[in-house]
C-alpha cells in the first residue's frame, strides 16, 4: 500500500464534506423504505424472548425519561436503548440486508441513530446520516470480503464503525473527534457465526450499536484512540480481523464519491424470518408448490444445490433450538412444503422436533454445487429439486430472491409487512399516520420529530 495514501484522512473527508443536496429522490425513497422495514422488525422483534430478557436484565424501573424502549413502555440511557432496540431490530432474522456490506446495515445504523433522538436534529441531517453509515460499511465490507468464512458476523465486527460514524455525522463531531470514535469502536468490535441460531446473533447488533454510542460519547468529551487505526498495515484494525495480505486497499483508497452503494447496489428487504442465504431456495420452492399439486407424501427426494458460503454458514443440519432452524436449509424447505409458508411463528423449540417435519428434513439432499470451481460467482443460482416416487421431477433455479434490489419490494407490500409486524404495538391510527410521514421524511425538517413523537406516546 502506499504509504502517502490515508484511509482515514479519505473517510474523514467524505463524511465533513458530505451534502443532502447530493442525494436523489431515489436514495431518499430507499432510505424511507428501510426506516419504514427497521422499524416494523424492530416494534415485533421486542416480543422475542432474547429482547424480554435483555428488558428483564436492564429495565428494573419503567422510567418516563430518556430514550424509548421501541415496543415496550420503557425508556432508558442511549447505551441501553441502542442495545436493546439493536436486539430488537435482528431478533426476528427478517430485517434488510444489502448495499455490498455483506449483512444487516439498517439495524445496527438505525438503532444507532435512535438513540439520539434526544438531539435537536433535522430530517436531512437523518438522511445524511443513514447514507453515510451505509456507504462506511459498504466500503469496508468490500475491503474485507467474504468474512463470514474467516468466524466473523459482518453486520457487528464492521457495522459497529459504520453505526460510529453515522452518528459522529449527526452530532457534527470534528475531525479529530470523529477519528477518536472510529478508533474506540474499532477496539469494541466483534461477533462470531459460530453464534448463529443463538440469541447471541441479535445481541451482536445491539451490543454494537450500544457500543458505537459510547465510541461517539466519549470521543466528544476527547478521550483518544490511535489515529493508525485504519492506516498501519501491520496492526491495523484491517489486518488484524482479516490478515495482513488479504485486505482490498483498492475499495478504500478510491474515492469517496457518487454513486453511492445504496444507489449502486441498492437494499434487500426480506420476506422470510431466517437467514438471506436460505430466500433463494425458499423461493424456488414455494413457487412449485403453487404452480403445482404436490402431495408431499408421494416425495422421495429434494436436492437443493447452493454456492459454498451458504453452505458454510447454513451449518445446522437438524436444529437442536428454533433459532437454529433460521440456519438450516433442510428445517426451512421443509416448513416451505408442511405449510406452504415461511413465519415467525415457526422457529420454535416444539417445531424443530415435530414429526412430519423431521421426516421431511430427512427427505432433503442440502448441498454445494458438485460442479463448484474456486472464485465462481456466489449469484450462481440455487437450484431445488423435487423428486416423486413415480420418478416425476419438478425443479427451479433463483439467482435474486424475491425482496432484493433486482427483484425489489415496493411500498404497497412493505408497508404492509409494517403493518402486520406492528399491529400489536401500534394502533390503527398510528400505523397510518408513521407510514404517511415516513414517505415524507427527508421533504422538511421536523417529519423525523413528529415521527419519533408517536413512538414515545406508545408506552
Amino acid at each position: 500500500m502506499n504509504k502517502e495514501i490515508n484511509i482515514l484522512s479519505n473517510l474523514l473527508e467524505f463524511v465533513t464534506e458530505f451534502k443532502f443536496e447530493n442525494l436523489g429522490k431515489d436514495i431518499i425513497n430507499v432510505v424511507q423504505m428501510s426506516f419504514i422495514d427497521t422499524l416494523a422488525v424492530t416494534l415485533a422483534g421486542a416480543d422475542e424472548e432474547c429482547s424480554k430478557i435483555l428488558q428483564k436484565t436492564y429495565l428494573k424501573f419503567k422510567e418516563t425519561e430518556g430514550i424509548p424502549i421501541l415496543g415496550t413502555p420503557f425508556s432508558s440511557t442511549p447505551e441501553i436503548a441502542a442495545l436493546l432496540n439493536g436486539t430488537s431490530s435482528h431478533a426476528l432474522d427478517l430485517d434488510d440486508t444489502g448495499a455490498s456490506t455483506q449483512g444487516h446495515p439498517s439495524a445496527i445504523i438505525w438503532s444507532t441513530i435512535w438513540a439520539f433522538m434526544d438531539e435537536k436534529t433535522n430530517d436531512k441531517d437523518i438522511i445524511s446520516s443513514y447514507v453515510i453509515g451505509v456507504e462506511v460499511m459498504s466500503k469496508l465490507s468490500r475491503a474485507l470480503p467474504k468474512l463470514h468464512l474467516k468466524g466473523w458476523h459482518p453486520s457487528s465486527v464492521i457495522g459497529i464503525v459504520a453505526a460510529t460514524v453515522s452518528v459522529s455525522y449527526l452530532l457534527k463531531l470534528n475531525k479529530d473527534k470523529m477519528a477518536y470514535a472510529i478508533g474506540l469502536a474499532t477496539s469494541m468490535s466483534s461477533g462470531l457465526v459460530c453464534n448463529f441460531g443463538s440469541m447471541t446473533k441479535p445481541f451482536h447488533i445491539g451490543k454494537a450499536s450500544s457500543n458505537a454510542v459510547q465510541a461517539v460519547k466519549l470521543a466528544q468529551n476527547n478521550f483518544t484512540s490511535s489515529i493508525n487505526i485504519l492506516d498501519d498495515k501491520n496492526k491495523s484494525f484491517l489486518t488484524s480481523i482479516f490478515g495482513k495480505d488479504e485486505v482490498n486497499y483498492t475499495e478504500l483508497i478510491k474515492p469517496w464519491k457518487h454513486p453511492l452503494a445504496i444507489n449502486k447496489f441498492g437494499l434487500n428487504f426480506k420476506r422470510y424470518p431466517c437467514c438471506a442465504l436460505t430466500h433463494r431456495s425458499l423461493d424456488i420452492m414455494l413457487e412449485l408448490l403453487s404452480l403445482n399439486n404436490i402431495d408431499t407424501s408421494l416425495i422421495e427426494k429434494v436436492i437443493c444445490r447452493v454456492p459454498p458460503r451458504a453452505t458454510k454458514v447454513l451449518f445446522y443440519k437438524y436444529p437442536n433450538k428454533g433459532l437454529e432452524g433460521k440456519f438450516c436449509m433442510p428445517f426451512v424447505l421443509s416448513c416451505a412444503l408442511k405449510f406452504k409458508k415461511v413465519t415467525p411463528s415457526m422457529f420454535t423449540d416444539n417445531l424443530v422436533v415435530d414429526k412430519e417435519l423431521l421426516s421431511l428434513i430427512s427427505l432433503i439432499d442440502f448441498d454445494e454445487h458438485e460442479d463448484w470451481i474456486d472464485g465462481e460467482n456466489d449469484w450462481r443460482p440455487d437450484i431445488v429439486k423435487i423428486i416423486l416416487k413415480d420418478k416425476s421431477v419438478y425443479q427451479g433455479e433463483c439467482v435474486y430472491p424475491k425482496g432484493h434490489a433486482k427483484r425489489p419490494m415496493d411500498l404497497e407490500n412493505l408497508s404492509l409487512k409494517f403493518i402486520d409486524l406492528s399491529k400489536n404495538i401500534l394502533s390503527k391510527d398510528k400505523q397510518t399516520k408513521i407510514l404517511d410521514l415516513v414517505i415524507k421524511l427527508g421533504t422538511n425538517d421536523n417529519t423525523y420529530s413528529e415521527i419519533m413523537s408517536i413512538l414515545r406516546s406508545c408506552k
